[in-house]
């Protein structure tokens, strides 16, 4: 775990109105998707001052915080709370097309792995083969395994994580998977050549073809959906004592016929009529279709409904070994970063000069959310600029009928899956040049940042006069130093002060509304709505541990409270007897950007009387 994770963990629960305000989470490569239970307690802005966070918005009523790759997976295992507050669907508030966008995004994201991996194995061992290496056949055998192994067994990687998806038992998914593809089944590539017969099947009169599923992807998802409503179904009615026996055995017997007999040869016929429509929109002539596919994709990335796509490459990918989809896409990512960087350049101001530069960086490596919602989408012409990049890459693309050899991975690291011919490598090049040249080239003749950051209204504050926070408690003194969590000592969430509490009666330090209640009652936030001030009160180190037990609270989320009212009482001795280090800590979590002063004459402090001030 990286040093700072947990930082950034617990800003982001302070931010959100703590883990009882999480209804559902989950997460996509790049950003942590949050369903809060009460959206007014969300701080938006507190999230975007969170060390990390590189933007956040809201889709439907999910929030979504851009942590990037990597950091994202283990803020997630942070923060997933293991208890969350009811039941709320995380599509809630969605609309249809968004919701199935969603569905399928957080179908296909944990399989995404396995097919770039794939791709690139695919990108080096064509890039072999173009440049005449001789492989013997036991050598080409293997590579052909590595090649080919996810695409052949697609249906079973999405059976699981679809059945995992939609609450059934992810074995059963896998079970349902190889069913799909069970070697018994006639290949279909030998139907067609008529080496072997499909396998009919009379149902009601009608007369059903069978084959293999290997490689479909609309299969999978519609058995293993039928599957874990039946499981789920079944679960509520099936005694205890023999769900272990009825419910699989039902489960998988009901989905597999239906999967195999109904479901594979409608649901394919469906996918070939999808795949067909795509293929047409693609090779639209004049690279009409790249235009429309390469402008308005990265506009489709802010709605976040790009998921889709990700059942089209798969199918692309799995039945022809190429993906064009990919080459008139992968302009207008390297057009975001560009606009983002050459925009980056031409401010004036060094420290939003290096941010808005760094910003564009993640993109040129295939992650173009810091630059749209950081930069780009921030002063609006750029990303117009950089969808007229994509448009005008996506056309060449169209023009050239370039095609990956992948999926997941474009832009820079997506040259390895165009190494399967020096044509291929010459028009990844022509692509990504003229994404660059037309973005970069209207955003630095027609676009200034620094007018438009001059323009920008400066945000007006009550700025307080005369403010004083009292002390929440009787106690004494602790400097930065001897607070033992590194978040509080370092002031990560705001200017702290550390108090070793006499007794356990915890007062308001200020007058405001209370925006959070933690669960287990160790942490209490007041906000006060004339001024903008909000405080965090965190009783003890790890306490949250105890699970409220040494806590009682005498207020609740959504009261008014004046200063010096009482708010809780802590149990010190239990704390102590639970080896946790009791300290109260005094956070000041939001101000007008002044630093309180410390209105101390000696190390005992006194609850209710004032102990920081503005003057």
């Amino acid at each position: 775990m990286k040093r700072n994770d947990q930082n950034i963990a617990k800003a982001i629960l302070a931010s959100i109105g703590g883990a009882k305000n999480i209804a559902n989470i989950s997460h996509c490569s790049t950003r942590l998707r949050i369903t809060p239970v009460n959206k007014d307690k969300v701080d938006e802005a507190g999230i975007e001052q969170i060390d990390g966070v590189k933007g956040q918005f809201y889709s439907g009523n999910q929030l979504q915080i851009i942590l990037g790759t990597g950091l994202v997976g283990r803020i997630y295992d942070i923060i997933n709370p293991e208890e969350k507050e009811g039941s709320t669907d995380q599509y809630a508030g969605m609309s249809l097309p968004k919701k199935l966008s969603r569905i399928l995004g957080d179908i296909f994201i944990p399989v995404i792995p396995a097919l770039v991996a794939t791709g690139l194995f695919s990108g080096i061992i064509n890039c072999l083969t173009a440049f005449h290496v001789q492989m013997s056949p036991a050598v080409l055998t293997i590579a052909t395994v590595l090649m080919k192994t996810a695409f052949t067994f697609l249906p079973v990687l999405i059976a699981w994580s679809g059945m995992k998806q939609f609450g059934g038992s992810p074995v059963l998914g896998l079970i349902l998977g190889l069913m799909l593809v069970n070697p018994l089944l006639p290949n279909p590539n030998d139907v067609i050549k008529g080496t072997v017969k499909a396998l009919t099947v009379n149902i009601l009169g009608i007369h059903v073809n069978i084959v293999s599923y290997a490689g479909s992807v609309l299969p999978a998802l519609v058995v293993v959906l039928v599957a874990a409503m039946i499981e789920k179904r079944l679960k509520k009615v099936v005694p205890d004592s023999l769900d272990l026996i009825i419910t699989p055995f039902v489960t998988l017997l009901i989905s597999g016929l239906l999967g195999i007999l109904i479901i594979g040869p409608v649901c394919q016929q469906v996918e070939q009529g999808i795949l067909f429509v795509a293929k047409a929109v693609i090779n639209l002539p004049f690279g009409l279709g790249g235009l429309i596919i390469g402008g308005t994709q990265q506009a489709i990335v802010v709605t976040g409904m790009h998921h889709i796509f990700l059942a089209l490459e798969s199918s692309l990918l799995a039945t022809t070994g190429y993906n064009p989809f990919n080459a008139m896409i992968t302009g207008g990512i390297i057009a975001q970063a560009t606009a983002a960087f050459v925009t980056g350049l031409k401010v004036k101001d060094p420290k939003k000069r290096s941010l808005y530069t760094s910003s564009s960086l993640p993109a040129f490596l295939g992650i173009t959310e810091p630059a749209i919602f950081g930069v780009n989408l921030r002063f609006g012409l750029p990303f117009i600029f950089a969808l007229c990049g994509g448009a005008a890459s996506g056309m060449l693309a169209g023009l050239l009928h370039a095609a990956s050899t992948g999926m997941g991975v474009a832009a820079l690291p997506g040259l390895v899956t165009y190494l399967y011919s020096k044509q291929a490598i010459l028009n990844y090049v022509l692509i990504h040049v003229t994404a660059m040249l037309v973005s970069g080239g209207l955003v630095y003749f027609f676009f200034d940042p620094n007018k438009e950051i001059k323009d920008e209204p400066e945000q007006k504050t009550n700025q307080p006069h005369n403010y004083a926070i009292v002390s929440p408690v009787n106690g004494s003194f602790k400097s930065n130093d001897q607070i033992k969590d590194q978040t509080f000592a370092k002031e990560i969430l705001g200017q702290t002060v550390g108090i070793e509490p006499k007794d356990g009666k915890i007062y308001a330090p200020i007058s405001g509304k209370i925006v959070m209640l933690a669960p287990t009652k160790h942490a209490i936030g007041i906000k006060d709505d004339k001024t903008g001030i909000e405080v965090l009160l965190h009783l003890g180190i790890d306490t949250v541990e105890m699970k409220g037990k040494p806590f009682k609270a005498a207020v609740n989320v959504g009261d008014t409270v004046f200063k010096g009212q009482l708010l809780l009482e802590m149990n010190i001795e239990s704390i102590k007897q639970a080896n946790y280090d009791p300290i109260v800590l005094l956070v000041i979590t939001k101000n007008t950007g002044e630093k309180f002063e410390v209105k101390k004459q000696s190390s005992i402090i006194h609850a209710r009387q004032d102990l920081l001030y503005l003057n």
